[in-house]
C-alpha cells in the first residue's frame, strides 16, 4: 500500500472530520470538502458523542456520507483512529485530518497529494488562516514550529505572520510541526510509525507525531498552496466551561511536550508560567485558574489521558438553558 502511490496520479484520500457538538459549523465544513478539485476522495465525519442533533442533521444533509458514531467522547486521535481503521479497509493511501470548524480551499486536497507524490512519504500540512477585523489574513498557527528543528521554548513569544501574496506561491518546505487542523498522512507512514498517541486526548497529539517522527528522521512539510480558513475554538466558542477545561489540556499537554523533546528545564520553566498565568486569571476567572493549576500539577506528575470530562460542562450547560 505504501508504494501505491507512485503509479497512481490520483490515490484514494480518507477526508476525517471529527464533530463534537459543532453542529453548524461542520455542515459549513462538509459542505466546503464536497466542493473540492480533487478527484479522488471519500469523507467520514466521526460524530464524539454530540449531545446536539449533529447527526441527525448531517444524515439528512448528507445521506451518502460515511457517519461513524462513537459511544463516548474519545478526543482527538481516538476519534480520527476510527477514520483511520475505515480507511484502511477502504483500501485508501492517505487519509486527511480536517477540522469541523474549518473552511477548505477547493484545490487544498489537491496541493496535498501533489507535494506528497514530490517529495514522498512524510507529514504534510496545509495553512490554516484567518482574517483579521481589519482584512488582513494570518496564519492560525504558531510560528514557533515553522522552525525545522525546533522544540518548545518557555520564553519563545509567537510573531503574527501575515499570508502575504509571496506565501501564496511558495513551495512547500520542511517545517518542525503541521496544525492538526489540517493533516495530511500517508497510510505507508502510519504503517510504519504508528498512529498518534491518544494519551494527549485534546491537544499537542499532532505537535507530539511530528516530533517523534522526526526522531526517525521523518520530515514535516508545510503546503502553503494548501489552504483553510479556520478560526479556532469551534468546539468551545461561546462554552466558557468547556473552555476552561481546554486551558486544563493546553496547560498540561504543553507542559508535558517540552519535557519530553526540550528537557526537564524547560519544561519547568514553562510550568512556572503557567502557574503566574493562573494567579493572573484567578483575579476574574477562578475556575479557570484552578483548572490551570490542576493541568500544571498533572504535567508535573506525568498523569496523561483523559483525566478531565468536557462533556460534563455540556452538560451543565444545557441543563442551565432548559
Amino acid at each position: 500500500m505504501s508504494e501505491n502511490w507512485i503509479q497512481n496520479q490520483t490515490p484514494l484520500v480518507v477526508v476525517s472530520v471529527v464533530n463534537w457538538n459543532t453542529e453548524a459549523r461542520t455542515l459549513d465544513c462538509l459542505q466546503s470538502l464536497h466542493a473540492m478539485a480533487y478527484p479522488n476522495y471519500r469523507i467520514i465525519m466521526v460524530d464524539n458523542a454530540s449531545s446536539d442533533d449533529s447527526v441527525a442533521r448531517v444524515r439528512a444533509t448528507f445521506p451518502h456520507l460515511e457517519v461513524l458514531e462513537s459511544a463516548h467522547n474519545c478526543g482527538f486521535a481516538d476519534g480520527h483512529a476510527l477514520a483511520y481503521r475505515q480507511a484502511l479497509a477502504w483500501g485508501a493511501s492517505a487519509i486527511w485530518l480536517v477540522n469541523s470548524d474549518a473552511l477548505v480551499d477547493v484545490q487544498a486536497l489537491t496541493q496535498l497529494v501533489t507535494a506528497w507524490q514530490r517529495d514522498g512519504n512524510a507529514i504534510y500540512g496545509g495553512v490554516p488562516l484567518m482574517r483579521r477585523e481589519d482584512g488582513t489574513v494570518l496564519l492560525n498557527f504558531p510560528a514557533k514550529y515553522l522552525e525545522e528543528s525546533g522544540t518548545p521554548q518557555p520564553f519563545q513569544r509567537d510573531a503574527d505572520i501575515t499570508f502575504t501574496e509571496a506565501w501564496k506561491t511558495r513551495a512547500s518546505f520542511r517545517v518542525g510541526a503541521v496544525s492538526g487542523s489540517c493533516f495530511f498522512l500517508p497510510l505507508g507512514l502510519i504503517a510504519d510509525y504508528g498512529w498518534l498517541d491518544s494519551a494527549w486526548f485534546l491537544y499537542c497529539e499532532e505537535i507530539d507525531y511530528c516530533y517523534r517522527l522526526r526522531t526517525y528522521g521523518v520530515p514535516c512539510y508545510l503546503v502553503p498552496q494548501s489552504h483553510i480558513w479556520h478560526g479556532g475554538g469551534g468546539s468551545h466558542q461561546s462554552r466558557k466551561g468547556v473552555e476552561d477545561c481546554i486551558y486544563y489540556y493546553k496547560t498540561r499537554n504543553e507542559i508535558v511536550l517540552a519535557r519530553r523533546y526540550a528537557g526537564r528545564l524547560s519544561s519547568w520553566l514553562i510550568a512556572a508560567k503557567k502557574i503566574a498565568r493562573a494567579a493572573q486569571i484567578s483575579v476574574k476567572n477562578r475556575a479557570r485558574g484552578r483548572l490551570i493549576l490542576a493541568g500544571v500539577r498533572d504535567a508535573l506528575q506525568s498523569r496523561m489521558g483523559k483525566t478531565l470530562a468536557p462533556e460534563i460542562y455540556i452538560g451543565d450547560e444545557l441543563e442551565a438553558k432548559s
